[in-house]
Formats: C-alpha cells, sequence, structure tokens
C-alpha cells in the first residue's frame, strides 16, 4: 500500500498489518463460522454473534452450538421455542414441563426443566448454566421453579414360563374280570352208549 510522505504512525501500522494478512494461516473468512473458526477464537466470535450466555468450562462442541444457535434464539426470544433452542446448545437432554402440563397444575406461568442423566455424569455447575440460559431467552412474565434430573436406565425385559406336570401310577396285582361271551347260543346233542359183556369158561 502505498502511503504519502506526512502518513500518520497509525496509518504505517495499519498498512503493515494489512499486508500480511495475505500470509495469514487462516483464511478471513473461516473466523466468521462457528464451524470453522479456530477453538481459540471461538470467545470473539460468540460477541461477534451476540451470543447471551457464555462459559468457558464448556466443550468446543457446546461453543459452536451456542454461536450457531443464537441468532435463532434472539428471533424467538421470549417463546418457548427459544427456551428449548437455548438449552439444547449444552448438548443434554433438557425437557420443558410447563405449569398447565403437571398433575396437579402448578401456579400459572410457571415451568421446570428436567434434564435426563447419562453416562458423563453431571457438575454442579450444570445448575447454573441452565439457569442462565433459561433468564435469557424466557418471557418476563414466566418463572423458573425446578431444575431437577431425570435417571433413565434403558433395561431388557426378558420373560419365561415353565410347566411341571407330575403323573402317579398305581401298580396293582392283576385280577381277571369276569368274561362274558357274545357268541350266538348253538344246541347240541350227544349218546353215549354202555355195553357189558360177561364171559365165563366153557365146560366139559
Amino acid at each position: 500500500m502505498l502511503l504519502p510522505p506526512n502518513a500518520t504512525a497509525m496509518e504505517r501500522a495499519r498498512a503493515e498489518v494489512g499486508a500480511q494478512l495475505a500470509s495469514l494461516p487462516v483464511r478471513i473468512g473461516d473466523l466468521k463460522h462457528p464451524d470453522t473458526c479456530p477453538a481459540d477464537w471461538l470467545p470473539w466470535l460468540a460477541w461477534e454473534w451476540s451470543v447471551d450466555v457464555w462459559s468457558p468450562r464448556w466443550s468446543e462442541a457446546q461453543k459452536r452450538a451456542a454461536i450457531r444457535a443464537s441468532p435463532e434464539i434472539h428471533r424467538l426470544k421470549g417463546t418457548v421455542a427459544a427456551v428449548k433452542l437455548a438449552l439444547g446448545t449444552l448438548d443434554w437432554n433438557a425437557r420443558l414441563v410447563e405449569w398447565h402440563k403437571t398433575t396437579p397444575r402448578g401456579a400459572p406461568y410457571t415451568f421446570a426443566v428436567e434434564l435426563t442423566l447419562d453416562r458423563r455424569g453431571f457438575a454442579p455447575e450444570l445448575y447454573e448454566d441452565v439457569e442462565r440460559l433459561v433468564n435469557a431467552s424466557k418471557n418476563l412474565r414466566s418463572h423458573l421453579t425446578r431444575i431437577s434430573m431425570v435417571h433413565r436406565q434403558p433395561a431388557l425385559l426378558r420373560v419365561a414360563s415353565a410347566v411341571i406336570t407330575v403323573e402317579f401310577v398305581k401298580v396293582l396285582p392283576y385280577t381277571p374280570s369276569a368274561m362274558r361271551s357274545t357268541a350266538d347260543l348253538t344246541p347240541a346233542a350227544a349218546l353215549v352208549a354202555r355195553e357189558f359183556v360177561s364171559l365165563h369158561p366153557q365146560g366139559h
């Protein structure tokens, strides 16, 4: 960049920095998007995108999600959708329970947040993060009354059945039963004859 002889020190410094932009290891366009911005630059990108709630304790994925969701949260701010979207940036399964969906009904314009625990466990700071996100995205009329943790353990239900049968056998001596003949009756007759013979010696 050509500068006039009477250029100020500030102008010369800006020209020197501008001349080095082409040699930067990261493209300027990448710095403006939450998916391509280097992790060290995310806090400045969050400020540029007007992220309301930020924590250095968050993981890189949570920080990028917060920046990515910020425009939509601002567009929907004051609605249930905005609260759910804000809680979703924490990468937790969060459920919003409004007062008119409880049994018995709660106080008007109140709600609770239920977080489903997983294998990660949770830190005490999670309560603070949830409260800050909710208060930054809800309307002024509604009030958060409870933040609770819900543990759901999936289990495989097995059903089995068994049938046991018992048979008692009593062994007794054989006893013949009365025999009856169902054959037709056929008449028959028999003749028995007897003959007596006397033998005498011959006389002389």
